[in-house]
């Protein structure tokens, strides 16, 4: 058994057992220490099953030792006629390499069995120096040792912990000593240019002894492993794939061995932004969700946008979604196609260096391309009509109005759009703009455009188009009577009041000061149902001694009803008041 991973012991009993088995708690586990006789613990018995006859306990570890299971039965005493033996150990069966350099950066690999899937349960040492461990399986675990401080040769042995409490024991024959000489590499510099050919900025570590295997150095920037290119003796290259920032980042260099010499000189490098492509090439004058991208700049880059020659930000929201890509959702303006467009950082500005496909930095949109919303109004409790032009019924449409999306949008033509609220079109105390955004159509149904990742065309709008939605109650519940305690049904006949209430939190219907709770069940686009609140008054503390909420207290109730009405008084709904009618303070 594993001394930190948690697992399961099935107990299987002979089939002529007849001690109790109904549930879990008719067994009792105790885990007695073998090696270390002062160990008696008890386990939890996790589960039975009576057909199979076998008794599930949980192991949560224990330290490395022999151990008995000991098992007692409901009546019966104990069932484990036979030891029912453990071993509980975590063994090395390997470590490799068992040399490096001495300054630290080695990674070690420990072979073994019984470790933890936990990075954190077996803690790995190298001499006096920890080796932080990357990554945890039952059968091995990778580590890398930190910067060790270390000028001169050493040894020192590699000890591999369960749970901080004890080492794991060594396999026959496994060596644990590792010998830390001077590093075979040397490190002096570390460059960074745009390939033209690529479009992508290329790093060059120069110095010596750097070998020829792609594989054999590690360039990490920012926790990102870059890609190496090439590799010989003086002189290794790599693809930029990943940085947090253009100049404030960490760089950390390892060879085979470690650390090269030198590694500590090179510990950051200063990357140039630049622009490589804008998409999609045009979108509407209303505002387009565009995706860049480039290289150089990543996640903690500071006032990313696109910006025209004037230094005019054409982004209404940026997004870095990551390494050198953003998305901008531009300003509602025209954007012609002699606007040059640049990447903007609050470091500086950077052109287009895409020279194999120029035009792929373009971008324009025009009100005369662009659909136009000239016109809504609500149609019907449920619908809004928006009228305009260049509508494409290829796209999909999303409507917004009083903040709240519409559940479904149909371009009927190029001219209308069909706008439906299945809980009503949503009031408004006062005319609201309408949104009217387009996007693809999926192809699993209709996406929401607060979720969609794709480019959405919002509709260019040349005159501040408005509706109003004006509350109106036609009618709501009147001569009602409810207890003190509340829970009656209260409707308000009004179309769109459910949408209202449903997405707003600063509306709702109160009753008396109190909040009115929503029925979703009863309510829909032309009316809301809510349940009326519990209600304390002075005449329901001094009559009935209602002051605070409460329940139906337990003990033992007596009296006479039919079957239905004796099921209302726990189905939790209190709809109604309950009377005795030949006593006039009997009542729920």
């Amino acid at each position: 058994m594993s001394p930190v991973l948690y697992s399961e012991l099935v107990v299987t009993l002979e089939s002529t057992y007849t001690g109790v088995m109904t549930s879990a708690l008719d067994f009792e586990a105790t885990l007695n220490g073998v090696s270390n006789t002062t160990i008696s613990r008890p386990l939890f018995v996790k589960s039975i099953d009576a057909g199979a006859k076998t008794v599930t306990i949980a192991f949560p570890g224990a330290d490395s030792g022999d151990y008995q299971l000991a098992l007692e039965g409901k009546g019966v005493g104990r069932v484990d006629k036979e030891a029912l033996n453990l071993k509980v150990e975590g063994v090395v069966t390997g470590i490799s390499p068992l040399t490096g350099s001495y300054l630290g950066g080695n990674k070690i690999t420990i072979t073994g069995k019984n470790f933890s899937t936990n990075k954190l349960d077996n803690p790995v040492k190298l001499g006096k120096n920890w080796c932080y461990v990357e990554s945890s399986k039952v059968d091995e675990i990778i580590c890398r040792v930190g910067v060790s401080g270390e000028t001169v040769d050493y040894s020192g042995p590699v000890s591999t912990f369960l749970r901080t409490s004890e080492e794991a024991v060594l396999g026959d024959g496994v060596s644990k000593i590792f010998s830390a000489t001077a590093p075979i590499s040397t490190v002096s510099a570390l460059t960074v240019a745009f390939d033209e050919a690529t479009n992508t900025q290329v790093l060059t570590l120069t110095g010596e002894y750097l070998g020829t295997s792609l594989d054999g150095i590690e360039l990490i920037i920012d926790g990102v492993r870059q890609t190496c290119l090439t590799s010989t003796d003086t002189e290794a290259t790599f693809t930029l794939t990943g940085l947090d920032h253009e100049t404030t980042n960490a760089v950390s260099i390892y060879m085979p061995d470690g650390f090269p010499t030198g590694y500590d000189t090179i510990t950051t490098v200063s990357v140039t932004p630049n622009l490589v492509s804008i998409s999609p090439a045009t979108g509407s004058a209303g505002g387009t969700l565009l995706t860049v991208t480039g290289t150089g700049f990543g996640v903690k880059t500071e006032g990313v946008t696109l910006a025209k020659a004037s230094g005019d930000s054409v982004c209404d929201k940026v997004t870095i979604t990551g390494y050198g890509t953003f998305t901008c959702m531009t300003k509602a303006e025209e954007i012609t196609a002699s606007d040059v467009l640049s990447l903007k950082t609050s470091a500086g500005t950077y052109a287009c260096a895409n020279t194999l496909t120029a035009a792929n930095c373009g971008y324009e949109q025009t009100t005369a391309a662009s659909p136009a919303v000239t016109g809504a109004a609500k149609a019907s409790s449920t619908t809004i009509t928006i009228t305009g032009t260049s509508f494409d019924v290829a796209l999909d449409a999303v409507v917004v109005y009083q903040g709240v999306e519409s559940d479904s949008a149909t371009i009927d033509s190029d001219t209308t759009i069909t706008a439906t609220y299945t809980k009503g079109v949503p009031v408004s105390s006062a005319p609201q703009a309408i949104s009217v955004s387009f996007i693809p159509k999926p192809a699993g149904g209709r996406r929401l455009s607060l979720a969609d990742s794709n480019s959405q065309l919002v509709a260019a709008q040349a005159i501040a188009v408005t509706m109003e939605n004006a509350l109106s109650v036609t009618s709501s519940t009147s001569a009602l009577t409810c207890s003190f305690q509340g829970g009656c049904p209260y409707t308000v006949t009004s179309a769109g009041l459910f949408a209202t209430l449903k997405d707003s939190s600063a509306d709702s219907i109160s009753v008396c000061g109190r909040t009115c709770e929503i029925d979703d069940a009863a309510s829909d686009a032309d009316q809301v149902t809510c349940k009326l609140p519990f209600l304390s008054t002075a005449y329901s503390a001094s009559t009935y001694e209602i002051v605070t909420s409460d329940v139906i207290h337990a003990g033992t109730w007596t009296g006479t009803a039919s079957d239905d009405e004796l099921k209302k008084l726990t189905d939790g709904k209190n709809p109604d008041d309950y009377t005795d009618s030949t006593a006039s303070d009997c009542y729920f």
